[in-house]
């Protein structure tokens, strides 16, 4: 048996099973899973095998099951064998799981043995992945091997009806390791280690707390001053600080709790769950969430944590103990030096976190779950990549024709770092790349093993072993040496638990990113040789191909959008083909611009751009997306030159001069990329409503924009979706490459259509495709004319929105009809999308999809309009998942899929 089987009370289970059905034989772990002989009756032997699949532990992932006939051998009883130490290690590391319901009734009860002790779990819960070794998951490959078991855990443990038989952590206060309280300087205080807890932060103190993965800073989330003072030393003015409450009653006083979210907050994975405050609650929780009507709570997972709780609190903060742009601090030494500035005293533990883990994330939308950061209680668990496409797609046809532009919207809204190389690879020196042959039809064949690098922003990483994909914990923003390095022993500790050694290496094309500077020091190759668009001969269209370098590994580019919606498909067990909506921040564009809110057709081998948001000028390059008004500035000089800039100035009268600087620079187009981000227009509506005009983190504009808009609200402003056109040439996937074919990808089966009706596009109408021309391309599809996408146009929505902000239209209002119209013109354009490429799923991906009111919108909308919505489920929809994307793009390709 494959999968997730070890570490989650598997052996046991299987003895009790077998026992209960009077069968003999016996059950081990070993390297590549679990093995299991047993021998009876045939009906008990049915049932049996019945039962492992059905009445699995809960925490256990069964992936696999092979079967096979052997002579009976006459044993008598069953048993459970040792693991052998030898082995090709197939074994997945389980994932940690928050303490269960028995452990919190013995660390409670006064006559258990377990009273009080911090570190209790047994085979259903507690540490797993954070204090592993090695494989297989055994207690002398865990970190709790420096802790010789006494004589009842030892009994405990080798006693298959006992909960804790093999649960390797096993350990209770006589033999297990210990909690104390110390000062700045390392000196324990003397004082028992809740009390001391207690009496320190109800004097508004801060507290470092080794946890699980790592440190928290702790303090009492219902101290105003306390909860200041964290802000100030942490130079986190608003961001969103993470909450631990004593309870779910204690969750309710503050906080809407939907059935869906309670089973989110009491989930072995026990995530943050952003929930909804209460609004007679928004005093006392002003300070933790400013400006957001949502919080992010979890409940105690840890029998520590729990015990915190035992002095009266009722509500902590619970936010991440590292410094800005460093990983997460996890060892005591470490705690004691980079925390030092941000805590008053350190509660300490000496069980040591071999593998930091942050805390994962998660909403629920319309009662789904959503994550938006994955990491504790689903790190390592696998994700199965979806086989070929059921059928062979041609590329979409070309011939768009210019049509014009429909109004659709105004009515109701619609629903290169040097260091130790993390791959094995033979050394070689730079070179250029060279294009590898990949045959384009044949059998499917085992590709070989894909690390997928990521992105820059909340970055993490993917290994494949076989169709199984495995992401890292999240690492985070690859913009500090800390985390590069933290990505780097990661990556190794991956590899030599999944036992894989990669033959490729997917990356983004943006050329300026830390991890396609890293993709490229693997392959041995200069970071120009492998980013970018420069190759691509068409800018709209993108085939997934693999190159080689002098290191011996491929390397597969796969453009940051295309990524997004190959995840997307992952996630969802689909290859496609599909029309993709990815709307998000940044993405390198295949014309070398900023791409951000794409409507994409294409599967796990390439895609066609078929529309996107209106290009809008980023006033100043990198320093508009820190400030909003930048955007704002831009947006009114590029759809209202005639009065946009008087208004500015009366609007934000102490910053005229640097407004005029701005406009000036817009309108010439001095230091202003082009940008069609959907982002970025979230920035310009929330500077122009004055709801943000600062990111102090990311995405706060375009969040806090979403939590003022009225959710009730149907009334949307006018979309304007126009049609593309224009000669550019063949699609890139629709002539021969330059060298060998990697594999013929496959986009939107048919060809576009768009009926005319005086130059106006009519989304309700339809006619033949045109007719194709002479000499089709390698894709079996009419090269022709290839047109330049489709656009969404920003103009009418931005002046709508200006045209209330001045007749003075409550933000809400306003708020909400700009949300209903950018899901107006995404469901719009996917729907045209679809109805050329044949196909009647959608998928939704991308930061700005994290928001709940848009994602709503649109999935409502596009179900309205007769398609299918595919959401993420398994992996974020923001760049943590962008990793999945490019590792499930590359393994298609290998293996002739794509």
């Amino acid at each position: 048996m494959r999968g997730v089987v070890q570490g989650v009370g598997f052996r046991p289970f299987v003895y009790a099973l077998a026992r209960e059905l009077g069968l003999s034989g016996w059950v081990k772990n070993t390297a590549h899973g679990v093995v299991i002989e047993a021998e009876g009756p045939r009906r008990a032997l049915e049932e049996f095998q019945r039962g492992l699949v059905e009445r699995a532990p809960a925490l256990a992932r069964v992936a696999s099951v092979a079967v096979e006939s052997v002579r009976p051998s006459g044993r008598a009883g069953f048993q459970v064998l040792a693991s052998p130490s030898a082995g090709e290690r197939q074994a997945v590391v389980p994932p940690d799981a928050a303490m269960c319901s028995d452990c919190r009734r013995e660390v409670l009860d006064p006559s258990d043995r377990h009273h009080l002790y911090p570190f209790t779990n047994c085979t259903a819960c507690g540490p797993r992945f954070t204090i592993v070794r090695g494989v297989p998951y055994d207690r002398r490959r865990t970190t709790m091997s420096r802790f010789p078991m006494c004589t009842d855990c030892e009994r405990e443990y080798h006693d298959p009806a006992d909960r804790r038989f093999h649960a390797q952590p096993t350990a209770c206060p006589r033999c297990g390791p210990r909690a104390w309280l110390a000062d700045r300087r390392g000196r324990p205080l003397g004082l028992p280690w809740a009390e001391g807890f207690a009496r320190l932060v109800r004097e508004g103190r801060i507290v470092a707390v080794k946890g699980l993965g790592g440190f928290h800073l702790a303090c009492d989330a219902l101290n105003p001053s306390a909860v200041a003072e964290l802000r100030r030393r942490k130079g986190r003015p608003f961001k969103p600080l993470a909450v631990m409450a004593r309870d779910l009653d204690a969750v309710r006083c503050f906080c809407r709790v939907s059935p869906a979210e309670e089973q989110l907050l009491l989930s072995p994975e026990a995530p943050i769950v952003v929930l909804e405050q209460r609004p007679e609650a928004a005093t006392q929780l002003s300070g933790l969430a400013p400006g957001l009507r949502s919080l992010g709570v979890m409940l105690p997972y840890t029998p520590l944590h729990l015990l915190l709780f035992q002095e009266g609190f009722t509500l902590l903060v619970m936010t991440s103990g590292n410094e800005p742009d460093a990983p997460l601090v996890k060892d005591n030494t470490a705690a004691l030096a980079e925390l030092r500035p941000l805590a008053d005293a350190f509660l300490l533990h000496d069980r040591q976190i071999y593998q930091r883990c942050d805390d994962s994330v998660v909403r629920a939308v319309d009662g789904a779950p959503q994550l938006y950061r994955r990491a504790r209680g689903h790190v390592p668990r696998g994700v199965e990549l979806p086989g070929p496409p059921a059928i062979g797609v041609a590329a979409v046809a070309a011939g768009f024709k210019a049509v014009g532009s429909a109004e659709v919207g105004g009515g109701a809204g619609a629903g290169g770092a040097a260091g130790v190389h993390a791959c094995d690879a033979s050394e070689g020196s730079a070179g250029a790349a060279a294009s590898t042959a990949i045959p384009a039809a044949g059998p499917l064949r085992a590709p070989p093993p894909v690390l997928a690098v990521g992105g820059e922003l909340k970055n993490t990483f993917c290994l494949t072993r076989g169709s199984t994909a495995f992401l890292s914990q999240h690492i985070g923003d690859l913009a500090s040496l800390e985390n590069e390095a933290f990505f780097r022993q990661s990556l190794a500790r991956l590899q030599r638990f999944l036992a894989v050694k990669p033959g490729a290496v997917a990356y983004d094309l943006h050329p300026g990113y830390l991890s396609t500077r890293l993709a490229a020091e693997l392959l041995g190759l200069e970071v120009d040789a492998i980013a970018g668009g420069a190759a691509t001969p068409d800018p709209s269209a993108h085939r997934v191909r693999a190159l080689s370098g002098p290191r011996g590994l491929l390397g597969v580019g796969v453009q940051h959008h295309h990524a997004h919606l190959c995840s997307c498909l992952a996630d969802n067990g689909f290859p496609g083909p599909a029309v993709g909506v990815m709307a998000d921040g940044t993405g390198y564009g295949l014309d070398g611009r900023v791409w951000g809110l794409e409507v994409l057709g294409g599967d796990l081998g390439g895609f066609s751009r078929l529309y996107h948001l209106e290009y809008l000028p980023l006033v100043g390059g990198e320093a508009a997306v820190r400030e909003p008004l930048r955007l704002a500035v831009g947006c009114l000089a590029q759809f209202a030159p005639d009065g946009g800039l008087e208004w500015l100035l009366g609007r934000h009268p102490g910053r005229a001069a640097e407004i005029q600087v701005w406009w000036s620079m817009a309108r010439s187009g001095v230091n202003s990329p082009l940008a069609s981000s959907c982002g970025r227009l979230f920035d310009a509506a929330s500077a122009l409503l004055g709801v943000c005009l600062l990111n102090t983190y990311e995405a706060q504009a375009a969040s806090e924009l979403g939590e003022v808009a009225w959710p009730d609200v149907e009334d949307a402003y006018p979309v304007v979706v126009e049609e593309g056109g224009g000669t550019e040439g063949p699609k890139a996937w629709d002539t021969p490459p330059p060298a060998h074919p990697a594999a013929e990808p496959a986009a939107c089966a048919g060809g576009p259509r768009a009926s005319q009706r005086e130059g106006v596009a009519d989304p309700g109408r339809s006619s033949a495709p045109p007719a194709p021309t002479q000499g089709a391309g390698a894709a079996g599809s009419a090269p022709g004319l290839s047109p330049s996408p489709g656009r969404i146009l920003a103009g009418p929505i931005v002046l709508s929105l200006w045209e209330d902000v001045r007749a003075g239209v409550p933000p809400g209002l306003a708020a909400a009809r700009f949300h209903n119209a950018v899901a107006v013109a995404m469901v719009e354009a996917a729907r045209r999308a679809a109805e050329a490429c044949g196909v009647d799923r959608v998928a939704l991906s991308g930061g700005s999809f994290q928001n709940p009111l848009l994602l709503a919108r649109v999935r409502r909308g596009l179900e309205a309009a007769g398609l299918k919505p595919l959401l993420h489920r398994q992996v974020p929809a923001n760049d943590g998942g962008l990793s999945l994307g490019q590792a499930a793009a590359a393994h298609a390709l290998l293996r002739g899929g794509a």
